[in-house]
């Protein structure tokens, strides 16, 4: 083999090698595109969630409170409309200190820590 085609060979390779870098640099970069725009998408699908939970932990509070209203309001009526017969002796349904809250701030269940 002469020099000049050794030389043309070596040329042909290193410009081989040079597409074959540049393919390489390419996909790299579209690779570490892609990588950002999953990790960010997985961010706002994270931060979503955690919205939801945060959202659902007020709707269960808040259906929590209104079954205890509701409970406390029916107990009061029960106890309104139906007195005790005269030979029964008369024990209130619910603790007698109820009488003196506000139904509306009436909140008979124990408050969550958030690991449940």
């Amino acid at each position: 083999m002469t020099t000049e085609k050794c030389l043309s060979a070596n040329k042909a390779l290193i410009d081989e090698y040079s597409e074959f870098h540049d393919l390489l640099t390419d996909t790299l970069s579209a690779f570490e595109d892609l990588y950002y725009e999953m990790e960010t998408a997985l961010e706002d699908i994270s931060d979503s969630l955690e919205d939801a939970r945060h959202r659902l932990d007020d709707i269960d509070t808040a259906f929590r409170r209104i079954q205890c209203r509701n409970r406390l309001r029916e107990r009061k009526r029960m106890h309104i409309y139906s007195p005790p017969e005269p030979s029964e002796s008369f024990s209130p349904l619910y603790p007698p200190e109820i009488y003196d809250m506000d139904d509306e701030l009436f909140l008979p269940f124990p408050e969550t820590d958030g690991t449940e």
